[in-house]
């Protein structure tokens, strides 16, 4: 009879932590899931309690180190030492899960590269998706993917990523976060009333949290802008400012109770437009964002 076997401590110790992935939803904070242990094909009548789980893979546990660790390198080089020695193995959509997470924390030196970076992460959690990982894996992965697909600007698939991703996923800061996704994704497709309920939704279900917080910044917002930069001070601010006299854009300052000042170019109507002047600035301000 065949047994499938999963390591209950590690399981326990990743419903503990269920941190989300990072990147635009919210502020998250990876956390590597546990490997699941293979199926162990018994043949007899043994009791089940004396059937010994299968130690997980060297190659992985090093991978989730080295994610820990903040070495994506060595995580994507050890994902796929698994990977070429199991290509169909029982932990294949862990590997590719590790190793799109490898990709994800490359450091770009430019937007070409990160770019780069966040299709082999996508490519990654789409063959991860492929290898029937179990309910959890499967949350964690969806969530993964629908901030890949957030950060290329390809927001329905974002939004149907995160929708996929919720039910599967146990952690309330997980979801919150994942619900913020949706929302500012259902805003840069211009759908304001859409992104309001869900919002609205966020406020109620998870009160008194970051995510909320978030909620209420980005509710009523039907306007973009571009922030190109933020400044220790409001002189350094003020000379930003004047470089871009002859841009043909509004420019304007906002100061911080800190004393740091925010320099944005703006408002326009739609996240195209939006983009249009992130990209025109792109070279002479590199971490210019788009708000919201």
């Amino acid at each position: 009879m065949e047994v499938e076997l999963m390591n209950e401590k590690c399981r326990m110790q990743n419903e503990k932590q269920n941190l989300p992935a990072r990147g635009v939803i919210g502020s998250a904070v990876h956390s590597a899931c546990c490997i699941l242990t293979s199926a162990v094909l018994l043949t007899g009548c043994i009791p089940a309690q004396q059937v010994q789980p299968a130690a997980p893979p060297p190659s992985l546990v090093a991978a989730d180190q080295a994610l820990d660790a903040n070495l994506p390198d060595n995580a994507i080089a050890d994902a796929r030492s698994y990977l070429h020695a199991f290509p169909n193995g029982p932990d294949a959509a862990h590997a590719y899960y590790t190793q799109g997470l490898g990709w994800e924390e490359k450091v770009a030196t430019d937007n070409a590269q990160a770019q780069q970076y966040l299709f082999q992460a996508g490519s990654c959690y789409l063959l991860a998706l492929q290898h029937n990982p179990p309910p959890l894996l499967e949350g964690d992965i969806r969530a993964s993917l629908s901030n890949v697909k957030f950060l290329q600007d390809n927001f329905p698939d974002a939004i149907s990523e995160a929708t996929t991703a919720i039910p599967l996923v146990t952690s309330p800061q997980t979801k919150s976060q994942l619900l913020v996704g949706i929302g500012i994704s259902q805003q840069r497709l211009g759908r304001f009333a859409d992104a309001d309920q869900t919002f609205k939704k966020v406020e109620r279900l998870y009160p008194d949290t970051p995510a909320a917080q978030q909620a209420r910044d980005h509710e009523g917002q039907t306007k973009f802008y571009v922030q190109l930069g933020t400044f220790k001070t409001s002189d350094q601010a003020d000379a930003a400012i004047a470089s871009l006299a002859n841009s043909g854009e509004v420019i304007s300052k906002r100061v911080l109770p800190t004393g740091v000042a925010i320099v944005d170019a703006g408002s326009y109507p739609s996240y195209p437009d939006a983009k249009r002047v992130r990209d025109k600035f792109i070279a002479n301000f590199p971490t210019a964002l788009i708000v919201p």
